[in-house]
């Protein structure tokens, strides 16, 4: 290894080489490097910190030799779950993702990401060798990050650099375990730039967090002022070594803040939706970017993956992420990223999520034609539907910025949940006022009791949407018969392990709700003795004055310790219907030996359930769009064809296999079912998507 180079001896002040076209493809390596969990008043403010600093006496480097060379947003924002591993994975996949941040086996049971990470787009657009793909960090379950449960991907995962630990074996490379420097993360990275041209690199400088949370403030500011040598020495190593220099699009940022309150401590946690957690250092430098700028845009660390597929040429579909034109000199005048990314259906009603090219107010919900989300809405998200005889409702999540959210203030910018009204023979849309607190991930699951002429929503609770299994939560369903009923934080479940996927149906007028949870709670404080494995409960709710829940189906996953037999290691994405035969669930089967797959149980009275088989066992079921059933009783699902490509399928009980018919895209980010078969989100290779109609 060559050691830290000053970068005052290294910075060049012309390129060696003409500047290149920026453009798709423009350059041959792009690096992230993350200081994980570097709160805004320590890096960006101008003020003085709670901690008594301010960022010149934090980041000097920094801020006066490489930002000038470069681009910063002032500041970046969090809008999903300001946690690490929630964070990295928006990153590398250009989506929010519920991520947890426990890993702890090499098989489905760890929480690898559904949407395909840029480490599989490159090895796999580009044809580079596991070598030239690396990700690096001083927190074990970002291991997980390095490949996803996406079909088809699992040859051209990334490379995970591990590091000896404090005892010398070689292992999980963690704070937990004696590891209290970053500085072995940058040397491992440029070792393996030295072996090897690797073209894509995460690099995680997890101590600076590591010491927040242990509310150390000597080593949290110590932690930053090491990251700030360590960064911009990297960067000038990169400028003088091939063939690196003048070729390496480079991403310094934080994936999350911390608190900022009155509170004496408050600064060593995380993971809230105040604008301490939510702003992030957010800065780029490298070939075509615009030096010595100050913005102040909305930039996400979705948008990195945006950003960095686009300039090493691949094509990420999946992803949400902005491509930051205004990153870059000149006008790039690029075209993906737009249309409708979203759709739910259900009798006559249709309702799409589109999204717009503006980072200010990224998408809009709207039903039948008209827009129903706020135009303050920075994200308008996950549209449900339901066509009754009192008319047609509307539910979906959206979060509207805090004025104060670029400032550095005590504000906050939570996710809600809206529901909305068309009665029947009228036109005009009514506000039902559900403002219900909500998480990045929340979609409800609506339903009608004719009998009561209700509407009934099933969601999870978890409004800050964390996946720690040291802090459960409820799921609930809501009752509208003119007021909102059932919505007490005593009306819902007992409390569960980061429950999501809400699904609902009626058998005999009782309501039933099936959700995916976590199979235990936070059991040991060694990360490594804990197991995250995902099940499927169904409970039955009653209702006299209140909900009353009762669990009546908790199917079995194997946790890789010998507690059960079941060849699933997790399960996602329920879907419950009832017919006149009763209850069917289907579900997103993983696990070892047999991929992505549909899983089916059936219940003629909503207690005794049938042992699970599969509806589709062919290991290429696309489980990031989940499974619906349409009123036929017909269940319909996404994934590969033999060849690569998606196809919808469908089948029912009865059928003796499925029929699938080709979506005809290159990508499908959305499944609704509707009378005569199928509307799809169906979407290019550069993100252009459109809404779409399959018949069978």
């Amino acid at each position: 290894m060559l050691p830290l180079l000053l970068a005052t001896a290294c910075f060049r002040s012309e390129p060696s080489d003409p500047a290149p076209q920026v453009g798709p493809g423009f350059v041959d390596h792009v690096v992230i490097l993350t200081l994980d969990g570097a709160r805004t008043d320590e890096t960006t403010w101008g003020a003085v910190s709670s901690l008594g600093v301010t960022a010149e006496d934090i980041l000097p480097r920094i801020r006066h030799e490489l930002l000038p060379q470069g681009t910063e947003e002032l500041p970046g924002i969090n809008l999903g779950v300001p946690a690490t591993a929630e964070s990295h994975a928006e990153m590398l996949t250009g989506r929010r993702l519920p991520e947890a941040t426990i890993a702890v086996q090499e098989t489905p049971g760890w929480f690898l990401p559904e949407a395909p990470t840029l480490f599989e787009a490159a090895r796999g657009q580009l044809g580079l060798d596991a070598d030239q793909v690396v990700m690096v960090a001083n927190f074990h379950p970002l291991d997980a990050l390095a490949w996803s449960l996406y079909p088809g991907l699992s040859e051209v995962a990334g490379t995970v650099l591990d590091e000896p630990t404090a005892d010398g074996e070689t292992g999980t490379l963690h704070y937990a375990a004696g590891i209290h420097d970053d500085g072995p993360v940058v040397e491992m990275l440029m070792d393996r730039m030295e072996d090897a041209d690797v073209r894509l690199a995460l690099a995680n400088l997890h101590w600076i967090d590591g010491a927040a949370h242990i509310a150390d403030a000597d080593a949290y500011l110590d932690a930053l002022r090491h990251a700030d040598d360590l960064v911009t020495d990297f960067w000038a190593w990169v400028q003088q070594t091939p063939p690196y220099a003048d070729d390496t699009l480079l991403f310094v940022l934080a994936d999350h803040g911390r608190h900022r309150s009155e509170g004496a401590d408050d600064w060593k946690g995380h993971g809230g939706s105040c604008n301490g957690c939510r702003q992030i250092l957010y800065a780029a430098l490298g070939p075509g970017v615009s030096a010595g700028v100050v913005r102040a845009d909305t930039w996400t660390p979705g948008d990195v993956a945006g950003t960095a597929a686009w300039a090493l040429g691949l094509e990420v579909p999946w992803s949400d992420g902005l491509v930051l034109e205004p990153l870059f000199e000149g006008d790039l005048s690029l075209s993906g990223r737009q249309g409708d990314a979203a759709v739910a259906a259900n009798g006559g009603v249709t309702a799409l999520e589109t999204w717009t090219r503006d980072a200010e107010r990224r998408s809009r919900v709207q039903v039948d034609g008209v827009v129903l989300s706020s135009p303050d809405a920075i994200l308008a998200e996950a549209p449900s539907v339901l066509d009754t005889s009192a008319g047609a409702f509307a539910c979906w999540r959206d979060l509207v910025l805090a004025p104060d959210h670029a400032q550095d203030g005590m504000g906050s910018s939570s996710w809600a949940g809206r529901c909305a009204l068309r009665p029947t023979g009228e036109t005009a849309w009514t506000d039902l006022v559900f403002d219900q607190a909500a998480n990045p991930y929340s979609r409800y699951a609506l339903g009608w009791d004719a009998a009561s002429s209700a509407l009934y929503v099933a969601y999870a609770e978890n409004a800050e949407g964390t996946g720690s299994l040291a802090f459960p939560h409820a799921v609930h369903l809501a009752r509208w018969t003119g007021t909102w009923e059932g919505m007490d934080l005593d009306d819902g479940t007992a409390q569960v392990a980061y429950p999501l996927d809400a699904s609902l149906a009626f058998l005999g007028g009782v309501p039933f709700v099936a959700y995916v949870t976590s199979d235990t709670l936070l059991a040991a404080l060694e990360l490594e003795s804990l197991a995250y494995t995902r099940h499927v409960q169904v409970d039955r709710v009653g209702w006299t004055d209140h909900p009353v829940w009762s669990t009546v189906l908790s199917l079995e996953v194997n946790d890789g310790f010998g507690s059960a037999d079941a060849v699933e290691a997790r399960q996602e994405h329920p879907a419950l219907t009832a017919t006149e035969g009763g209850l069917s669930l289907a579900w997103v089967a993983y696990g070892d030996g047999i991929g992505g797959s549909i899983g089916l149980s059936t219940s003629p009275d909503g207690i005794a359930w049938t042992p699970p088989v599969y509806l589709d066992d062919t290991g290429r079921v696309v489980g990031l769009v989940p499974p619906t059933w349409a009123l036929d009783g017909r269940l319909l699902w996404v994934r590969l064809d033999t060849a690569g490509g998606p196809e919808v399928c469908r089948r029912g009980l009865l059928d003796a296999s499925a029929t699938c018919v080709s979506a005809g895209a290159p990508y499908v980010r959305a499944l609704a079912a509707t009378s005569t078969g199928a509307q799809i989100a169906a979407c290019d290779g550069t993100g252009t998507c459109d809404a779409q109609e399959l018949g069978f």
